[in-house]
């Protein structure tokens, strides 16, 4: 096991005993509250059969169980974290392993998009779900877009090193896993949540306001009170409360809505306050970091705790006594007026603070990927150069034992690699292995190679093509959109780095071949570079329409013991043999004596 492993095993090892002891503390204090109870209860009984019930005695009981149920509560607390803690080292041990999640959110993505689909930026399995610890739906969403939309290279430069800053911190990123864990349960919508916080409140929110509901308050209970000492006349006091009846009755549309938007807003942000709080007190030096805890501390814990306190109070009015006072106190009114004045002093902040904790959460992902993954490495991203250059570069998505690993060169823009070999060979595999992880080092992430150089780059591909009984789109023009998409890439501002595997299959052979090295000449042409897996050595003749600009590599097969073998290892060249009529005589559909090599 790495060095990491071993101190992520050490630490579950650790944190499952602190659950395990506190699961039997909290059997412990809950056999003391239930003892307590039948305690009350014979003291009660006893009480009937003798001179009365000892209130005395029911008193004391009555005070250690709410001692006892406060202690139980506060075991209960720490019980929790420490399972959560134990879960996030358990998670750990299985991404080390080979055991990471398989599925993520398809949402993020669709079919228009350039890469998504034949690289596994999401679904099942992803590029995704392989990265993803984030504990909110917003950080995952964060991470999601930088994998679906490629950084350039200063920007790659800074997350770098925020994730490198993240990888060694064990205890924040477990104190931030545990800190959110859960933190969108239901009901909480952080969208709807920054959305009310931004928009105009319905109440004026001016300081001015908030004196004068709060002195009509005042002066209204001090009304009431004297009348009940026989100071003032009644009829003085009930007109009073009729006029904040009045008033209420007049506001009641905007309290409501001011209700119902305080309930969403508390909802979609509570769970967010331990997150923003363990943030705060985190020091960090690099800047991409700095930078985004100075915008989350523009929104401080405390403010997202006033916001929890402000909409308690109004979820309070249920309450038999304040029920009473409502009409007393304004309490509608000056609670409206109180969450006015918050949205006002912290709403146009919200949604900037809340995307830089997502930043962090997504950067806390990069750093986990990298400790976890000691021998992946950090990847050069520039913007000048040969457009990808790796040496021992594997699949990320393969578990590290059924990965092989391969030497890979794209030069200057306007280059193609060229690359042949038979059927299951691993052609369409090293594509995707290029793809992914040229994705993951635009990203900002380590790379599963040994070394990585390449160019800031817009990825195309065009690779799991389908036709569309929907659409009624045949294949072949399925795959005609997509290269035109490809094309109209290259023809950008951004440099494109483009992986075409197997293309125009949906046709002839002779008009096959002419239209490949067509597609191919133009993209070279426009400055983008890339490689195109085949099978067909039709397309060799590319060196004649870019001279200078192609190499070629392949993978090899033999046949051993009448079975197809593959060792997946990319050579230098063209490929001399094919299979296709092998597999069709292992699996009995041509005549052993068939022609062919």
């Amino acid at each position: 096991m790495t060095a990491p492993g071993l101190e992520l095993e050490a630490r579950h090892a650790a944190r499952a005993a602190a659950a395990e002891k506190l699961d039997r503390s909290h059997a412990r204090v809950a056999g003391v509250r239930l003892a307590l109870v039948v305690a009350a209860l014979a003291l009660a009984a006893w009480g009937w059969t003798r001179d009365g019930v000892s209130w005395r005695g029911e008193g004391a009981l009555a005070a250690v169980f709410v001692f006892v149920a406060l202690w139980h509560e506060r075991v209960e607390r720490r019980r929790d974290r420490a399972r959560l803690a134990r879960d996030f080292y358990a998670g750990a041990l299985r991404r080390v392993a080979g055991d990471w999640p398989r599925a993520s959110d398809e949402s993020f993505a669709d079919e228009r998009h350039p890469y998504a689909r034949d690289l596994d930026v999401v679904g099942e399995p992803s590029l995704l779900a392989r990265l993803d610890t984030c504990q909110t739906r917003l950080g995952t969403a964060t991470l999601a877009g930088w994998l679906l939309a490629p950084a350039d290279a200063a920007e790659v430069a800074l997350r770098q090193a925020a994730a490198r800053e993240l990888s060694p911190k064990l205890d924040f990123r477990e104190e931030l896993a545990v800190a959110g864990a859960r933190a969108d349960g239901p009901g909480a919508d952080v969208a709807r949540a920054i959305a009310w916080a931004a928009a105009e409140p319905p109440l004026p929110a001016g300081a001015l306001w908030r004196a004068g509901a709060a002195l009509v308050a005042i002066a209204t209970a001090a009304l009431v009170a004297a009348a009940f000492e026989g100071a003032i006349a009644s009829t003085i006091a009930w007109a009073a409360v009729a006029v904040q009846l009045a008033a209420l009755r007049l506001l009641r549309e905007r309290l409501r809505d001011a209700a119902l938007g305080a309930e969403a807003g508390e909802r979609g942000l509570q769970r967010a306050i331990e997150l923003v709080a363990r943030v705060e007190r985190e020091p960090f030096a690099a800047p991409g970091l700095a930078r985004r805890a100075e915008r989350l501390r523009r929104v401080p814990a405390a403010e997202l705790r006033r916001l929890a306190s402000l909409a308690e109070l109004l979820e309070s009015r249920a309450n038999l006594v304040v029920a009473v006072l409502r009409p007393v106190l304004l309490w509608d009114v000056n609670v409206a007026l109180a969450l006015a004045a918050w949205r006002r002093r912290v709403g146009p902040a919200l949604g900037d603070a809340l995307a830089a904790l997502a930043e962090i959460e997504a950067l806390a992902a990069l750093g986990t990927f990298a400790h976890e993954n000691p021998a992946y490495a950090w990847p050069e991203v520039r913007d000048h150069g040969a457009a990808f250059v790796a040496t021992a570069l594997a699949h990320p998505l393969l578990k590290p034992g059924r990965a092989v690993a391969n030497d890979v060169c794209v030069g200057e823009p306007g280059s193609v690699a060229l690359v042949t070999g038979s059927n299951m060979a691993g052609k369409s595999t090293l594509l995707r292995a290029v793809g992914c992880n040229a994705a993951l080092a635009l990203c900002g992430a380590p790379v599963a190679a040994a070394s990585l150089a390449m160019r800031a780059c817009q990825l195309a591909t065009s690779m799991r093509v389908h036709d569309s009984l929907d659409e009624a789109t045949s294949l072949f023009f399925a795959e005609v959109k997509r290269l035109k998409a490809v094309v109209e890439l290259a023809g950008g501002l951004r440099p494109v780095l483009f992986l075409l595997d197997e293309i125009l299959l949906g046709t002839n052979s002779l008009e096959r071949g002419l239209g490949a090295r067509a597609v191919v000449k133009r993209l070279s042409d426009a400055g983008a570079a890339g490689l195109v897996s085949t099978h067909d050595l039709q397309l060799a003749a590319l060196d004649t329409d870019l001279p200078g600009r192609v190499t070629f590599a392949h993978f090899e097969s033999s046949l051993v013991g009448g079975k197809l073998a593959f060792d997946y290892l990319l050579r230098p060249g063209l490929a001399t043999a094919t299979n296709a009529l092998a597999i069709l005589r292992a699996e009995g559909l041509v005549p052993p004596d068939a022609a062919g090599r």
